[in-house]
């Protein structure tokens, strides 16, 4: 019973652990999105208009 114990709490850290990673990885492509558009913007408001 207490190994199986401690393999769940093993796998509820290592979700834990994956999660937070996932998290930043999100977080980054965000920002990275974001810059992307903040490009773009630069690149429609500097073109020339017809």
């Amino acid at each position: 019973m207490q190994q199986s114990l401690a393999r769940v709490v093993g796998r509820v850290r290592n979700n834990a652990e994956s999660a937070k990673q996932a998290n930043q990885l999100a977080q980054n492509a965000s920002a990275v999105a974001a810059q992307g558009g903040a490009v773009v913007g630069q690149v429609v408001k500097l073109a020339p208009q017809h």
